[in-house]
């Protein structure tokens, strides 16, 4: 894996979003990614078609990081409820105007048919197209890998009419992602809108790993800016186990870096992404306070709901210093150096500064041998700071979320 940094000089406008080169797609490339097919237009890149696609990888052997060895149970307190930001504009710490996001009625967001297109279907274990149409009939959408043998299955495990732990009325499917179905519900016992999510691939170890992870950590967060789960239960007949949390109605930053891209062919403003980040990184600063790391960040994984920004899909999430379970992690958004020495809070920072460049899309790539991190006089203050977020070598990339933040928040009033 690659680390792909920026260059923008000051006055230079953004160029348009190039087209797909995939053959009958229509989408566009956002960081090299296209957000209809995801298919990579970088040479050699083969990542898999769907951009929500994650890449468990198993950190065994990787090395303790030199930024965060591991740390004994004892040091790691429990977390503290956070207080809960006050109605009103939030984002961008009152310096930017974000526009509110209207809600989005739950019912009115329900697949009419929950499907996976052939062209988005791989494998789990490694990557390889399944479920495909051999040009005489429509491909399975479950089976087992001609390639590795991993079972893979795109079939929704429940059905709407479903209940789940006697109290969740399964409505139908909002998504699916990595790591398995989105569905809607309704909480009888609470009388509100939920959200079930299961596992796509049940049968594969790293799949059922990260969701033990994610069971494991998340009923200890409690922050504004990170989506709230409620339960867990477990459904018999789809013989998998399902995390309750909050419907959030509203768009991915993905999304609405497409949308704003669609209506007027420019990019994100800096002062848009710039609030966005500072509200990821108030929920960085809260989780890495509590010797957890978020792992996954990428723009299809934060929402904006109404005038707050929250994370989502936290099954990548896991404590400082454990270089032992699977690591989830998405090609473009990765630290370079999550292989030899596992996740870290420098490892964080770089997703963050890597989301936040792809939703401005204003940038070039280059390499790190063209790079001079200690002089770069031509780059906006907020490209500095991307720059520095997202440097190759961990040492010298800021030492906190705080710290990242502060800068960020000088770049609004400069």
């Amino acid at each position: 894996m690659e680390a792909t940094q920026f260059q923008h000089g000051e006055g230079v406008r953004p160029a348009p979003l190039p087209d797909c080169r995939r053959p009958g797609c229509s989408g566009r490339m956002l960081d090299h990614i296209c957000v209809v097919c995801g298919a990579s237009d970088k040479p050699g890149a083969t990542p898999p078609g769907d951009w929500l696609t994650q890449e468990p990888v198993t950190a065994q052997s990787a090395a303790p990081s030199h930024l965060e060895m591991a740390a004994p149970t004892a040091w790691i307190r429990p977390p503290a409820p956070q207080p809960r930001k006050p109605a009103g504009p939030t984002l961008g710490a009152g310096l930017v105007d974000v526009p509110v996001m209207p809600y989005r009625d739950p019912t009115a967001a329900i697949m009419r048919n929950p499907m996976v297109a052939e062209e988005a279907r791989f494998c789990v274990g490694c990557f390889s197209p399944v479920g495909r149409s051999d040009g005489r009939r429509p491909g399975d959408a479950e089976g087992r890998c001609f390639q590795c043998g991993t079972p893979f299955s795109f079939v929704p495990k429940l059905q709407t009419g479903d209940v789940v732990g006697a109290v969740y009325e399964v409505m139908g499917c909002l998504s699916y992602g990595g790591q398995g179905w989105i569905h809607l519900a309704k909480d009888h016992r609470r009388g509100e809108w939920v959200v079930l999510k299961g596992m796509i691939h049940t049968g594969n170890p790293e799949a059922l790993a990260a969701a033990m992870a994610e069971q494991q950590f998340l009923r200890e967060v409690d922050h504004p800016n990170v989506v709230k789960i409620h339960d867990f239960v477990w459904h018999e007949r789809a013989k998998t186990n399902f995390l309750v949390m909050e419907y959030l109605g509203g768009p991915t930053l993905r999304d609405i870096a497409l949308n704003h891209y669609n209506q007027t062919r420019r990019a994100l403003p800096d002062e848009q992404v710039i609030a966005y980040g500072l509200e990821i990184l108030s929920a960085f600063g809260y989780l890495h306070s509590v010797g957890l790391l978020y792992c996954d960040l990428k723009p299809s994984n934060v929402l904006q709901v109404r005038d707050q920004v929250k994370l989502i899909d936290l099954g990548g999430m896991r404590r400082i210093g454990d270089n032992k379970s699977p690591l989830i992690h998405t090609a473009g958004f990765a630290a370079p150096e999550l292989g030899s020495y596992g996740p870290s809070i420098a490892s964080d920072l770089y997703a963050v500064g890597r989301t936040m460049a792809a939703l401005s899309t204003d940038f070039e790539s280059r390499s790190a041998a063209d790079m001079n991190f200690t002089h770069t006089p031509s780059l906006s203050p907020y490209h500095r700071v991307l720059e520095w977020a997202t440097h190759p070598d961990p040492a010298h990339r800021p030492r906190s979320a705080e710290v990242m933040a502060h800068h960020l928040k000088k770049c609004l009033t400069q």
